[in-house]
């Protein structure tokens, strides 16, 4: 089991660096491991530059990412892992 967490791009200076020094990195774990080894944490309310809604343009503009894969990473595998709030609710006592 391969796990690993990005210290928290969206507080460093520019969006130059995140392409630059991060891309690079979230790139080779998905052409390594596949998008359902992945999950997508976006470090909000702490998050700088844009908070939530830079978080999640950053993963909307990584060109490796097609949009099914964009969409595993970003819900699919936290619903497998974790499952839907909804369905834990209505599964309590």
């Amino acid at each position: 089991v391969f796990t690993g967490q990005m210290a928290n791009p969206f507080t460093m200076d520019s969006v130059a660096w995140f392409v630059r020094e991060v891309w690079p990195l979230i790139e080779a774990a998905f052409r390594s491991f596949g998008a359902s080894r992945l999950v997508w944490g976006s470090d909000y309310p702490t998050g700088g530059l844009k908070g939530y809604a830079g978080a999640v343009e950053a993963m909307d503009s990584m060109p490796f990412l097609g949009t099914a894969d964009r969409e595993r990473v970003m819900v699919g595998t936290a619903l497998e892992l974790w499952g839907s709030p909804r369905s834990a609710a209505r599964s309590r006592p």
